[in-house]
């Protein structure tokens, strides 16, 4: 592909492990003398991009041509834009970028992410000051928690300070600033000015002059007007005026430039800057245009001052676009601005205290490390290398016979380390499996110096690549974290971790042959990720494969939970839908929730006979915990081979396993549905809790549904100011008609208790999951998603049957906060009316509604 200036490209033909930027031909060493043109400043952007996108993407190797074919590297060197050269053949090795560690004790550490610019400026004194990544990232979770909270007396300090103009201000501003200020507000008001007069204010924090300095006073505008609003809204608000010089004379603009002309040019710039919101709200930064027309002594118009009003911004305001890039497939891009500032706000993310020790017991069933007072202890034995995983690399060895004894020739003589194997590194973190490749082994071992060998030319990696003893440990953490990871598709705020690492079940599930493992049913307990690994099962199938979107259908319960979020990987239907749909392009399967579907539909066979045409896989998922209704789902359970379980309980806290756990009990007790009960009590005797993580778990009972919203409201707003973003928080009905009824007396609430919270607590469904709302639907339709916070209101079923099945469903859908909240009894039998359909008679408004919950 050929490369157009101004973009990179990822070179996909070298034989390098890292990822290669190709930026060609650059100008390199320092020559006396010589200014830098303007094709030299370009290659150096280049340059900058490239390495800050490695940094951003794990490391990696920028390759580079000199110009000067007289180029000499020990006569030249390299120039002071380049730091350093690694390599004799124009390889810059990069490395990933570093925001900190434990040792590091500092409480300035780095951001997340490198940025060359971060597009943000403040106002220091009289000066703009651009903010560097360090300056942004504490700015930003200021703002982001200035956004979450609640000030119930009135507006905050910060909020006072936009009204400088006249206003009451909590913060007072020296009396220097409210002179300046109030001549600010009285020039404003002002019919006309004269030319060369004097103000009687200077440029202070709040206020700035820049003088028409060019013909092209529009341009000039669109260029200048950015960094300044920048500033101001981002500090304490300001004006901006231009026509005025540094010494408070007014100069003007020339007659050429209309009133409207400024105006529009003021208008169009200030809507196309970039901002960003931490809070509900959508708003722009808020400003006004004020032109003032300047005179002659003789009357005559000789053109215009134009003053901006800039208020301060709620959130945060960019003058530019962060310059911040990452790596994308074959390509380098930039960082939106949503999620350069998500990236900058967030905590970092170095393992410590509970996800550690999970992290070590990886460690330890994967690569023989092991965890004693916080340190690694790489055991590797005396005189052998040490084959890891041990499930895949048997699997490996009884498919390709020779591959053992390859292996054996390949790392003689070496005799200490460690030989990491996988189907495919690449199809682990989410990418195109190569279809000749049978698998990738990763060696760490002493004494171990490889060459990399590309164009018959061999190049030594720098030596701080090579790890000593001391780096193995951190090293195998990071491997561990990147090859367990995950990001479900639908949350990736979990609030710990760990709740974003696969367990080593999980992991050999999805390290399945699949060539051979084309038939799987998968059965667990709630909490277990299942769905988390049926949507993993579809994008390896997708890698390994290389399937289009067309050739694989998921089929779950509800199309209004996890399903229709998910169609960038597949084509996802309910299992009505896919009985009465038709499907030729369909060559794999995956089922989830199989539990739920009826047995009268014959779906097994359907879908079975379906993929059997194609030769493809066919993977079905199931939890009979969690069944909502009690006629068994149409499977001959004795038929369902090969199985597999999962047993370790991952995405609750402990408080709310404990919850599951006695349920589960409950349930085998009761022996009230038509589920395999033998099996079941076999699962249930290998649950366990994979953590130890806190949660908190709450029951309320005897309250009327007014009561309910209100503990609801106040719960919501004390989550919010302990910074819990919106979007962690469900409340669950047992139908979606009680969450309707419950929505019309919660919303009304909501803005009753919270109206003078900058925050808007929007309420939306399921099918807005990815939004920022706190979503309000029944325990069904959100099948399949999680949220930290969960409110239960009268999880109770009509059938009686699965009631505990229900209530297991509510806190399975609950990672750290568990909140259940059940009427008082007669209040329950109006809801179970409501619930069951009956007919209102007459028109039914929401006070009609309320009596038959309250009376």
């Amino acid at each position: 592909m050929a490369r157009q200036e101004g973009q990179l490209l990822i070179n996909l033909k070298t034989n390098y492990p890292n990822v290669v930027v190709d930026v060609g031909k650059i100008v390199l060493g320092e020559r006396p003398g010589k200014k830098t043109s303007h094709n030299q400043k370009r290659q150096q952007k280049e340059l900058s991009i490239a390495v800050c996108a490695l940094l951003n993407s794990g490391g990696g190797v920028v390759r580079m041509e000199s110009e000067d074919k007289k180029y000499c590297f020990q006569e030249h060197g390299i120039g002071l834009d380049i730091e350093q050269s690694l390599g004799g053949h124009l390889l810059l090795f990069v490395k990933t970028w570093n925001c900190g560690g434990p040792e590091q004790r500092s409480a300035a550490t780095k951001p997340r992410i490198c940025s060359l610019s971060t597009g943000l400026s403040h106002r220091s004194f009289t000066l703009v000051v651009p903010m560097n990544s360090s300056d942004v990232a504490g700015f930003l979770r200021r703002k982001e928690s200035c956004a979450k909270c609640h000030d119930e007396n009135g507006p905050s300090a910060e909020k006072a300070l936009l009204n400088f103009d006249g206003g009451a201000k909590e913060t007072p501003l020296n009396t220097e600033e409210c002179n300046f200020q109030d001549a600010t507000a009285r020039f404003l008001k002002r019919d006309k000015l004269i030319v060369g007069e004097v103000l009687d204010f200077t440029e202070t924090t709040h206020i700035e002059f820049k003088n028409f300095s060019t013909e092209n006073i529009l341009e000039y505008i669109r260029k200048t007007l950015p960094n300044y609003v920048s500033a101001f809204a981002n500090t304490q608000g300001g004006y901006l005026f231009f026509g005025v010089d540094d010494s408070s004379k007014v100069i003007g603009s020339h007659g050429k430039v209309g009133k409207e002309a400024l105006e529009k040019t003021v208008a169009g710039t200030m809507s196309s800057m970039p901002i960003h919101h931490f809070c509900g709200s959508q708003a722009g930064v808020h400003f006004k245009t004020y032109v003032l027309s300047i005179y002659d002594k003789a009357e005559g118009l000789q053109g215009y001052v134009c003053a901006v009003r800039v208020e301060l911004f709620c959130c945060a305001v960019c003058y530019d676009n962060p310059e911040s890039w990452i790596v994308t497939g074959d390509m380098i891009e930039r960082v939106g601005i949503g999620k350069w500032t998500e990236l900058m706000t967030a905590q970092s993310r170095r393992l410590a205290g509970l996800c550690m020790c999970y992290v070590c017991a990886m460690l330890s069933k994967l690569f023989s490390v092991f965890c004693f007072s916080h340190f690694f202890f790489f055991l590797v034995g005396s005189s052998e290398i040490k084959w890891k995983p041990e499930t895949i690399c048997t699997n490996l060895f009884s498919e390709y016979p020779g591959l053992e004894d390859l292996m054996k020739k390949q790392i003689h003589p070496l005799n200490k380390g460690v030989l990491i194997f996988s189907r495919s590194w690449a199809v682990d973190i989410g990418l195109r499996r190569k279809q000749d490749v049978v698998c990738d082994a990763l060696l760490v071992a002493e004494n171990n110096q490889m060459e990399v060998a590309e164009d018959d030319i061999f190049h030594l990696y720098p030596e701080n690549y090579i790890l000593t003893s001391r780096d193995i440990p951190a090293f195998l953490c990071a491997l561990v974290i990147v090859v367990l990871c995950f990001k479900f598709y639908l949350s990736d705020h979990l609030g710990c971790e760990i709740f974003n690492l696969l367990t080593l079940k999980q992991y050999e599930l999805l390290s399945k042959n699949l060539h051979k493992a084309k038939d799987q049913c998968v059965l667990g307990v709630p909490g277990t990720g299942k769905t988390i690994v049926a949507l993993k099962i579809i994008e390896r199938i997708r890698n390994i494969f290389h399937c289009s979107t067309k050739e694989i259908l998921y089929i779950c319960e509800e199309v209004c939970g996890v399903s229709s979020n998910v169609n960038d990987i597949c084509r996802s239907v309910t299992h009505v839908a896919f009985l009465n749909g038709d499907f030729p392009e369909v060559k794999h399967i995956v089922v989830d929730e199989a539990q739920n579907f009826r047995p009268e539909e014959n779906w097994h066979q359907c879908a079975q006979e379906l993929v059997k045409k194609k030769s493809g896989i066919f993977w079905v998922f199931l939890d009979f915990f969690q069944s909502t209704h009690p006629y068994g789902c149409g499977l001959k359970f004795s038929e369902l081979y090969p199985q597999e379980w999962l047993t370790k309980v991952v995405c609750n806290a402990k408080q709310i396993y404990n919850v599951m756990f006695n349920l589960m009990e409950e349930i085998l007790q009761e022996h009230n549905t038509d589920m395999p009960y033998e099996v079941l009590e076999e699962l249930f005797k290998q649950a366990e809790c994979a953590h130890s993580l806190s949660g908190d778990y709450i029951i309320e009972k005897n309250m009327g549904t007014f009561e309910m919203a209100e503990y609801v409201t106040r719960q919501c707003n004390s989550y919010i100011q302990q910074g819990y973003p919106i979007k962690d928080t469900a409340i669950l009905c047992s139908t979606q008609h009680a969450a309707w009824v419950f929505s019309q007396i919660l919303e009304p609430e909501l803005k009753r208790q919270i109206r003078k919270c900058r925050v808007r607590l929007v309420l939306g469904l399921v099918e807005n999951v990815l939004e920022d709302v706190i979503v309000l639907d029944s325990i069904q339709h959100f099948s399949g998603l999680e949220r930290r916070i969960v409110f239960g209101i009268h999880p109770v079923p009509a059938q009686k049957e699965i009631s505990l099945n229900l209530l297991l469903c509510v806190a399975s859908r609950t990672h750290t906060k568990l909140h259940l909240l059940y009427h008082r009894e007669k209040t329950f039998l109006r809801e179970t009316s409501l619930d069951d359909g009956l007919l209102l008679p007459g028109p039914v408004d929401t006070k009609m509604l309320c009596s038959f919950f309250v009376q």
